[in-house]
């Protein structure tokens, strides 16, 4: 029976908490309660969705058998291939169950490509490997080997590759779909406009800046990163059509090529103070520019990226089914493993991203392909468990899936004026799911005036209710404070949102 039943006479106000806005940390926790499109200061492995209901992050079962894997790329749906961690170095492998003698010399930072349906495995002052599917062998280019790039990219039908030894400000372009010739190997007498060729862009940054990563914007558009700037050039099959895009001005360079990701129309990527994107006006379609998006973050996301040790070693990846953009800080320790995460907004231009941190299984890579999405781990890879659906012909009958241990926790919510005392009588949480939800409440001193564990019921038909009402819990909550802080501490056994939840004072 409600609470709220059992004495007609009680009068009370209702202070309701909803359609959460995700992590902000630009604020001061104590001028942050605002009810509707309530912001958090904390919210760990879980997310806002669309409709900024908190959803606990996708579970995951072990996929493959694997240790330290520090970079992962499909290789196509049912074959995977990735870098090991090993003490003398770090080798290649792949789901075919062959391995590389070769090792990378360690700390190699790896990066990949896929061209002339191969995988390319690049690091600074290595050879380049790469996968067919079947098995890896060294690269087809001699001069690139010689080279060592340290990453790539494919576009307009030839693969790019750049930050080679002694030449950290040239892009070295092959020939049209031959990735076997480029510039040296190319005949120096040849007038096709399909040969190999070079690009060098030392004097259009007049500064001792390198080419730090590479990326597709569009169809034919081949980003070129600095540390500090971007360059934007429009490239076509035709060697002599490639220009420079002097009407993109883009004044914020990448630090890691692996934090690179394309969503959508976007291309985002990680500077050193914060998350980017690079688009196209919607107002005029000419002009392209950078739009920072982790304002709401920007000290949070500071703070993770001086805590690794090389900031090339930051990885991402872009989760089309979520439409979650995942970022992996590893830590100094290279035990552990901080993610930061943004849910992209349905409509960009009303709705801002919405952040949250993680450390589930402590993944340090990740990649996604056909909605799959894979986590490379130290002790394994895993694939994440959708919540309503299995993955192509994915058997939903795995019983070793685990889901992690969420934190959600509020600002000081003062129910009204900062300097009144309340008397709050219940405490009314609307949840869908199958699992534990544990309450605390602190008050504005950090004294904790409140632990509740609270069971909620188990879903049924493997989706969400759509009448939240229905999945509504009362709890008595007597407790006096002025300002209060709630903690939900979400311990899953399947799919768990938290929509709401609202307190109830006595009036006086």
């Amino acid at each position: 029976m409600s609470l709220l039943n059992s004495d007609p006479s009680l009068q009370l106000d209702t202070h309701p908490y909803f359609k959460f806005s995700g992590l902000d940390t630009k604020l001061d926790p104590t001028s942050m309660d605002v009810g509707e499109n309530q912001p958090l200061v904390g919210l760990h492995n879980a997310f806002c969705d669309k409709n900024g209901q908190i959803t606990l992050d996708n579970g995951a079962y072990k996929a493959l058998d694997a240790s330290n894997v520090s970079h992962l790329r499909h290789y196509d749906f049912n074959t995977l291939c990735w870098a090991e961690r090993m003490d003398g170095g770090t080798r290649l492998r792949s789901s075919r169950g062959d391995a590389t003698d070769f090792l990378f010399v360690r700390p190699a930072v790896l990066t990949s490509t896929i061209f002339n349906r191969k995988v390319g495995f690049y690091a600074y002052a290595s050879i380049p490997r790469e996968f067919d599917g079947m098995t890896w062998r060294e690269f087809p280019a001699p001069s690139m080997r010689t080279l060592g790039p340290a990453f790539g990219v494919s576009i307009s039908r030839r693969l790019v590759l750049a930050g080679c030894v002694g030449d950290e400000t040239s892009l070295y372009i092959s020939r049209v779909d031959n990735h076997a010739i480029f510039p040296a190997e190319e005949d120096p007498k040849s007038t096709s406009v399909l040969k190999a060729g070079k690009v060098d862009i030392a004097n259009l940054l007049g500064t001792a800046d390198i080419i730090t990563g590479l990326a597709t914007f569009e169809q034919n558009r081949l980003l070129v990163f600095t540390h500090d700037r971007t360059f934007i050039y429009v490239t076509s099959p035709g060697i002599e059509d490639w220009g420079l895009d002097d009407r993109a001005n883009v004044n914020v360079g990448c630090v890691s090529h692996n934090s690179i990701a394309n969503a959508g129309n976007d291309v985002l990527f990680c500077s050193r103070f914060g998350v980017h994107s690079i688009r196209r006006s919607a107002e005029n379609g000419i002009m392209v520019y950078s739009y920072p998006m982790s304002e709401d973050v920007e000290s949070l996301y500071r703070s993770l990226f001086d805590s690794v040790a090389t900031p090339q070693e930051i990885s991402a990846v872009w989760d089309q089914d979520e439409g979650q953009y995942h970022i992996f800080f590893v830590q100094r320790d290279n035990l552990r493993t901080l993610r930061l995460s943004m849910t992209m907004p349905v409509d960009e231009e009303s709705t801002k991203p919405r952040w949250n941190t993680g450390d589930f299984l402590y993944a340090r890579c990740a990649d996604s392909l056909g909605g799959q999405l894979m986590l490379g781990t130290r002790s394994g890879i895993f694939k994440a468990k959708r919540f309503t659906r299995a993955l192509n012909n994915e058997s939903q009958q795995d019983t070793r899936v685990s889901y992690p241990v969420a934190r959600v926790t509020t600002p000081i919510l003062w129910n009204g004026t900062m300097t009144r005392t309340k008397s709050a009588y219940s405490l009314l949480v609307q949840a869908t799911g199958g699992g534990n939800i544990t309450i605390r409440a602190r008050n504005e001193a950090g004294i904790e005036l409140y632990a509740q564990r609270l069971e909620i019921s188990a879903i049924d038909n493997g989706s969400f209710s759509t009448a939240p009402l229905t999945d509504s819990y009362e709890l008595r909550f007597e407790v006096r404070y002025r300002g209060v802080q709630l903690e939900f501490e979400i311990e899953a056994e399947q799919a768990t949102r938290l929509n709401g939840f609202a307190i109830m004072t006595r009036k006086e």
